[in-house]
């Protein structure tokens, strides 16, 4: 089956829009834009990592120079995503595995052609809920541009952590991991491969962001570390303490996961 390109169009994070093809590839776990394809003075956060991308077009490595966060709107349909900006990328955007599984977006071949069909879609409120568009790392979120036929649903932060977690995390991290004071008091949040479902939650106290992080400030002074990978499946999530002790000391409300084990630990989107 061939790789569809379809003409959709991008909202920033300031409102500015482009309209371009797209390659839908899951060749490629991240979703990727020529840096040129950008409308100028889009926010692009840092992410000095060189990464080898066999979908680039290119031999050899591929230069990424940031990552910013898009609304994309494919046909009728609706997304939001996190993309790797790279001067060096031979197509003008290319939507990855990454982002047409986090929606659903899988393509079909109906006779004799290809179509792309998106699963879910950030303006129905009943099926998930839309990410805030954050200016850089810490800004005031956004509401992406409304769509002419129905409007978007409510706005909820990319990540969140209530107080009665953050407080539980920071006593849980002094003491395993006691600072000189030099560096907040922080967690490393990564989904990773197992469990149950297939997909698992990892926390481990940590104080320094990596190449590439998004930091989340959360109460009482806590930071949260997220590499772009596990962003794709945490968008939305609010991290809570359980109420059930049984089912584990925190719960994850997640409104990208389809099924959940009873630990609460352990998910499949």
């Amino acid at each position: 089956m061939s790789k569809p390109i379809l003409r959709v169009r991008i909202t920033t994070m300031r409102s500015k829009t482009a309209a371009l093809p797209a390659l839908f590839d899951t060749g490629s776990f991240f979703s990727i834009i020529r840096e040129n394809q950008l409308p100028t003075g889009t926010p692009i956060l840092p992410y000095p990592e060189r990464r080898a991308l066999r979908t680039a077009g290119r031999r050899g490595q591929l230069r990424v120079t940031g990552v910013t966060e898009l609304v994309v709107d494919i046909g009728r349909r609706r997304v939001q995503t996190s993309v790797l900006v790279s001067p060096d990328l031979g197509r003008e955007f290319l939507i990855g595995a990454g982002t047409m599984q986090m929606w659903d977006i899988s393509v079909r071949n109906r006779n004799g052609s290809t179509k792309v069909v998106v699963g879910r879609d950030v303006r129905n409120p009943e099926i998930t809920e839309v990410a805030a568009l954050q200016e850089g790392q810490h800004g005031t979120p956004s509401d992406p541009t409304p769509s002419q036929t129905s409007a978007p649903a409510p706005i909820r932060p990319l990540l969140s952590v209530t107080e009665k977690a953050a407080r539980r995390i920071l006593d849980l991290c002094k003491r395993q991991a006691p600072t000189d004071g030099a560096n907040a008091y922080g967690i490393r949040l990564k989904v990773i491969g197992g469990g149950c479902n297939g997909m698992q939650y990892k926390m481990n106290p940590d104080t320094q962001a990596r190449p590439g992080d998004r930091v989340f400030d959360a109460p009482l002074g806590l930071k949260v570390f997220v590499d772009l990978k596990s962003l794709i499946y945490l968008k939305g999530t609010e991290i809570d303490l359980n109420a059930n002790p049984l089912a584990g000391t925190f719960e994850f409300k997640n409104p990208n996961v389809k099924s959940t084990c009873g630990c609460g630990l352990s998910f499949s989107t």
